[in-house]
């Protein structure tokens, strides 16, 4: 949009501009006026027409009025082209047969050329002057000129180009003369030998999207070709090409150069002198160049050579600006002064700003000179060569937002004088290159808020050069970043050691200008450097690679200290020092020593190497000999080395690392270069074999400490390394310690000292006669082990709630307040608890409450047992068969449920417990109790309930009341026990064989490790459990027995009254079946206690039970056959969910936020996850089995109540009073509703049948009235 309204502007100004100037012809030929219809088709041919008797110095006025022409072709005499009147005149060419090499309009051998006001366009031919004496251009405007360029101008000694126009211009290299340019717009050279001054003015001229491509002819590249001196590819916008021996002025002023590009150099415009000109002067000012892009220079391109006898050449590029110019090397400015120095060259750079720019570097100072330092100090101790004559002058400069990777200012072997006021700020790269020089700064100079992403010296980077700081002149650093040197970076400087220390310093990055009397010590010097709030990872301030070179800051002993050079308090307070450092911060730098403040860093000195502190499997020893470490450790296994690293000042500083196996074995090393830095002194590092036929015992590693500036060795050191066995847990695979995923192991950590387990799996490494070890798993108690899920990096990886063992502490892997084998023993001062065999902190307060419960227990006890004699609808039936089996037994099932619902299934244990005549709460019996001390008191109810049972029914016979005495509360109570004692006993028999860690088998109890089955005290309580599952069965057998022979038994009656209740509700083919469910349950405990696996065993027994119940069909309701069908459905698909480890897995992912599940001092995890539903339905799905017939019949038998009492009303009122008998609807209402209660609803064996009988006969009572 900027350009169109320029554009624009200067259309105006052609337009309002006087026709008949005096720029015309000096000494007039002739003048003529041409019209379109005279000449449309070819002006060339009319002019010549006019002029056929003309010579050379002979110079016409040509006016054309207005319209479009059509021109090709040349003319050898003077002309003054330009409109007869204000209307436009507008110029193109014809391409016309095979006249390639005929021009647009070319005026050659003459001595006059000016075009005024006339529009050229769109032509793949440029407008040519050739040995012109003076060409003028003015007010002209030249677009789509698509081949040779714009306007192509050579060897004319004075040249004035003012208030034109280039846009959309390219040149493909088609000029192919030696020094002839090949400008996408305008190109001016010269080429002959010439005593006369030449002058060339472009003014208030605008170049946009022109273009100079490399080469139109592809014989040959743009290098071979600019070897011949043919310049193509250079100048987008204007070239200006010089070879003579005299004078040349060019002035490029106010112009505007637009989005130009050119393949190789000067986007903008390309400036080249040749050796042989002297006393030139070139003046670029008040310029704008804007988006314009070339592989050098972006905006301008010099090349100058050093001039000759007739004086210096001058370049000065003042009150320019420069923004948004993209380049590979200097996106602004890019300057080559000379192949033989620059002593002949006075080059200026002022009051101009850089901003935006884009390329490795921003402004260039080049010389091709091959010698070290350019003016170097005749005393440096590398010699050099005598100063400059004038110095190149960069004044009063701002660089701001530029990028560049390289340096946004260069100065390479190019001794520049810095004057005035200069500014860098914000830019992406080191501000200040200087590469093999002296820069001067006379004034100040300002870093601020500069930043080198992942570099160096954001401020400034000295590559072998110099600041020479003057009197008065100052340097701030503030606010720079960088990685290593934030404000300065210093290369290596190309001096040896024994000039280290030099009396006034000569060799250092800073230096102060030279006085005649004496070298002057840093306290002389009247210059001011502040470094400040500047950041970087090391050597904020400062990080240089020779530091010493800066050590020179007194005249007397002891002359040398780079502290106080910086620092002069340091050491003496009366010596003032022109540095001043402050807040300067690095990241992984240590700033513990009494000097951080400066912030100074070099590269490593000295270091030494040490085992690390880290806790790893690998055996790492010290040797006597220096810089030597043996290491014990296995293929693949991470290696742990610390290196203590110290620069020239005895700070921590940055290094490199390089490995090397030293004995050509066929062993590889994961990283064979490292950097390490001063806050990770720790180096990583592990070791394979190429294969396993190429294992070997010992390696050695020959390493090596180095700079990252040159990569140069500071010293050596060996890791002596002896090959362990692969550990347990992996084997030997191509070279390296692998996983091994037998024994339940899933993933091995780095260290290979942890391993991740199958769920609910518990470890040891078990070792035989000193050999390698290997890895024993069994499965773990509930809730013994712990549950790793996103707390671990091994189980972040797998997602399940898996085992982790640490080989190195095998009680890591048990869980809270745990240890021993197979965690069963409770820490120090804990006792396992007697529901959920937790270990908790035990208080006496137990005992008493303990003592309370046994009380309770007992009393419901005899409640139960009793009730039924007083309510004589209280019997057995096959809704409490199968509700209490299904509540006491699926919290054992449901023990290896995901972590996520535990929760929930502790709810559930404590209803099941309480179901069973247990304690509903977790109680522990004294502090240090045992697990053995919680299983014995799981006996308490059915020890109650043997010394309860005979003693009613004794008291009952003493009492005479034996005719009443029923046996239903006595079997509901021990239907209640039954399930508990067979899961305690099987529990107290649980035994499995562990190795000990010598590989010993030992048989240990399931539920403590440290126990040994049938020994000390475990061997009574074993005792008692077999008693207790004997007295069981023999019980069932011999009410078996009752059933089928009870004429041949003494008391048939009592034993006939006693087994009745256990036969209600089955039909009479049947009623042997409670048997057969007392044996489902006697199964399916054991599958849940002993069986690892449990859920192949314990599925295979609820899949035969549910044929058995859907085949057979032995209880006389439907309702009680469906209900029964249910339960083992719901049970089936229970275990079928715990089974199936895709649930398990999808729980554990998608609660990302998980920490280690804890019952310690009643921490819960935050579970909430809609994927424990499915759990907590099938659970609870029961309920719903058994309260929904209860509430369909309730429901049914207030609704017939409803109905009679509504029909016996109708009847009343339709009947006359005495006929009435008011009595009879109340009392046989009254009479119907006695059978109500649980049982008589839906427990007794004609539950169903009763409801009926009830309402045929309120039906039938409501008939008679």
């Amino acid at each position: 949009m900027k350009m169109e309204i320029s554009i624009v502007l200067v259309l105006v100004i052609l337009a309002l501009h006087d026709n008949f100037g005096n720029a015309m012809c000096p000494n007039s030929s002739g003048n003529f006026t041409f019209t379109v219809e005279e000449c449309g088709n070819d002006v060339i041919s009319c002019i010549r027409d006019k002029t056929a008797n003309l010579t050379r110095g002979d110079c016409v006025n040509v006016f054309l009025e207005g319209g479009n022409y059509n021109v090709i072709g040349n003319l050898t005499v003077g002309l003054s082209l330009r409109p007869s009147t204000s209307s436009l005149v507008s110029l193109t060419c014809t391409e016309a047969g095979e006249e390639r090499n005929d021009s647009f309009l070319s005026v050659e051998n003459s001595s006059y050329l000016e075009l005024f006001r006339i529009s050229f366009s769109s032509c793949s031919r440029a407008v040519e002057a050739n040995n012109v004496e003076t060409v003028i251009i003015d007010s002209s405007s030249f677009k789509n000129m698509n081949g040779s360029g714009a306007l192509n101008i050579y060897n004319c000694l004075n040249v004035t180009v003012v208030d034109t126009i280039f846009t959309d211009c390219i040149n493909q290299g088609r000029f192919l003369e030696p020094y002839r340019g090949n400008s996408g717009a305008l190109s001016i050279g010269f080429e002959m030998e010439s005593k006369q001054a030449k002058s060339y003015i472009i003014e208030n001229c605008t170049f946009n999207a022109s273009f100079a491509l490399a080469n139109y002819t592809r014989q040959s590249s743009s290098t071979e070709l600019a070897l011949k001196n043919i310049f193509n590819g250079r100048g987008g916008g204007l070239a200006l090409i010089f070879n003579a021996t005299s004078s040349i002025t060019v002035q490029v002023i106010g112009s505007t150069f637009y989005g130009n590009k050119a393949a190789f150099a000067g986007g903008a415009i390309m400036v080249f002198l040749e050796e042989d000109i002297g006393n030139s002067d070139i003046l670029i000012e008040g310029n704008f160049f804007l988006e314009n892009c070339a592989d050098r220079g972006g905006g301008i391109a010099f090349a100058l050579f050093s001039g000759s006898s007739l004086g210096p050449n001058t370049l000065n590029v003042t009150s320019n600006v420069f923004e948004s110019n993209k380049a590979t090397r200097a996106a602004g400015l890019f300057v080559i002064p000379a192949y033989n120095g620059m002593n002949n060259v006075t080059i200026s750079l002022d009051n101009s700003s850089f901003r935006n720019n884009e390329g490795l570097s921003t402004v260039v100072f080049s010389s091709l000179r091959s010698f070290l330092l350019t003016g170097i100090r005749t005393t440096q101790p590398f010699g050099g060569h005598s100063p400059p004559t004038l110095r190149p002058v960069m004044e009063n400069m701002r660089f701001e937002n530029n990028t560049a990777e390289s340096g946004v200012v260069v100065a390479i072997n190019y001794p520049l004088l810095l004057k005035g006021k200069n500014i860098f700020t914000k830019n992406q790269g080191s501000s200040l290159r200087i590469v093999s020089t002296v820069v001067r700064l006379e004034g100040y100079l300002g870093f601020f808020d500069n930043v080198v992403s992942g570099g160096r010296g954001s401020a400034m980077l000295f590559s072998n050069g110099q600041i020479e700081l003057t009197r008065d002149s100052e340097i701030a650093m503030e606010g720079n970043i960088g990685s290593i040197g934030a404000a300065i970076f210093s290369e290596p400087v190309l001096a040896q050691s024994q000039f280290l220390q030099t009396i006034g310093n000569p060799s250092c990055f800073f230096v102060y200008e030279e006085d005649d009397n004496r070298i002057l010590g840093v306290q002389d010097w009247k210059a001011s450097v502040i470094i400040s709030s500047n950041r970087a990872q090391v050597g904020s301030a400062i990080y240089a690679d020779q530091i010493e070179q800066c050590s020179y800051y007194i005249d007397e002993s002891p002359f040398f200290d780079v502290t106080c050079f910086f620092d002069g308090n340091v050491c003496n307070t009366s010596i003032s020092s022109p540095f001043t450092f402050s807040d300067n911060t690095n990241s992984r730098q240590s700033e513990s020593t009494r000097h951080h403040h400066l912030s100074i860093a070099t590269p490593p000195a000295k270091f030494k190497i040490a085992c690390s502190n880290l806790s790893l499997t690998s055996n790492c020893n010290e040797t006597q000999i220096s810089n030597v470490l043996k290491v014990e450790a296995f293929p693949g296994e991470t290696i742990a080395i610390a290196l203590s690293v110290l620069d020239d000042l005895n700070f921590p500083t940055y290094g490199v690392i390089s490995l090397e196996i030293a004995d050509g074995s066929k062993a590889r090393i994961n990283e064979t270069v490292f950097s390490i830095y001063p806050d990770e002194p720790n180096y990583f590092f592990s070791y394979t074999f190429q294969s396993d036929e190429d294992v070997q015992d010992t390696l050695i590693i020959i390493g090596s400490l180095s700079s990252i500036i040159t990569f140069d060795v500071m010293e050596y050191f060996s890791i002596n390394i002896s090959r362990k066995h692969c550990p347990v847990g992996q084997i030997l695979i191509n070279g390296t310690c692998e996983c091994s995923l037998d024994e339940g192991v899933v993933q091995c950590d780095s260290k290979a000292s942890r391993l991740l387990l199958e769920p609910n799996l518990w470890a040891l490494e078990v070792r035989e006669n000193d050999e390698h070890g290997r890895l024993f798993t069994t499965f773990c108690p509930p809730g013994y082990c712990r549950c790793n899920m996103s707390s671990t990096s091994l189980s972040r990886a797998h997602g399940q709630c898996n085992s982790i063992i640490n080989l190195n502490d095998p009680d890591s892997q048990c869980n809270c307040r745990r240890h021993g084998y197979l965690c069963g023993s409770c820490n120090e001062g804990y006792s396992v608890s007697a529901l959920f065999l937790h270990c908790q902190d035990c208080n006496d307060g137990y005992g008493a409450l303990i003592a309370v419960l046994i009380l309770i227990d007992s009393i419901v006890i005899v409640i139960i047992q009793t009730l039924p004699i007083y309510m004589e609808k209280l019997k057995m039936n096959s809704f409490l068969y199968s509700a209490i089996f299904f509540f006491q037994i699926a919290p054992y099932a449901a023990s290896g449920y995901p972590i996520l619902y535990g929760d929930f299934h502790k709810i559930l244990r404590y209803f099941g417990s309480l179901l069973g005549l247990y304690f509903p709460y977790d109680v522990c019996l004294y502090n240090n109790a045992t697990a053995l001390e919680a299983f014995s008191i799981r006996y308490v109810p059915f020890i109650l309930a043997l010394i309860i049972t005979p003693t009613v029914i004794g008291i009952m016979w003493l009492l005479k009341t034996r005719q009443k005495i029923t046996y239903e509360g006595v079997w509901i109570v021990w239907m209640l026990i039954l399930n508990d004692i067979f899961a305690t006993s099987f529990g107290v028999l649980n035994c499995t064989s562990l190795p000990d860690q010598n590989n010993q088998a030992r048989l240990v109890w399931f539920y403590d490790g440290t126990v040994e089955c049938f020994s000390g005290a475990h061997a009574a309580l074993a005792v008692w459990a077999i008693l207790v599952l004997l007295l069981c069965i023999l019980a069932i057998g011999f009410l078996l027995l009752v059933m089928y022979r009870p004429k041949k038994l003494k008391f048939r009656r009592i034993i006939r009254k006693m087994a009745e209740p256990v036969k209600n509700g089955f039909l009479d083919e049947y009623q042997y079946w409670f048997v057969i469910d007392i044996a489902r349950r006697f199964l399916l405990i054991a599958c849940l206690v002993f069986e690892t696996d449990k859920e192949n065993a314990a599925m295979f027994v609820l899949s035969v039970y549910f044929w058995m119940y859907a085949y057979f069909k032995p209880y006389k309701l439907a309702t009680s056959n469906i209900f029964e069908l249910l339960l083992l459905f719901n049970f089936w698909i229970m275990e079928t969910l715990r089974s199936v480890s895709f649930l398990n897995d999808t729980i554990n992912d998608t609660h990302s936020n998980s920490v280690e599940p804890s019952d310690c001092d009643g921490i819960n995890v935050n579970r909430a996850n809609i994927l424990i539903v499915p759990f907590i339905i099938i659970y609870y799905l029961p309920v719903l089995y058994l309260f929904l017939p209860i509430t369909v019949a309730i429901v049914r038998k207030c609704s017939s109540k409803a109905n009679t009492y509504v029909k016996n009303y109708r009847n009343k009122k339709r009947q006359e009073p005495k006929s009435a008998d008011k009595s009879m609807l109340p009392k046989n209402v009254t009479h119907t509703t006695v059978e109500t209660g649980f049982y008589s609803l839906v427990g007794s064996p004609h539950g169903i049948s009763t409801l009926q009988d009830t309402i045929s006969s309120s039906e039938k009572t409501t008939s008679s009235i």
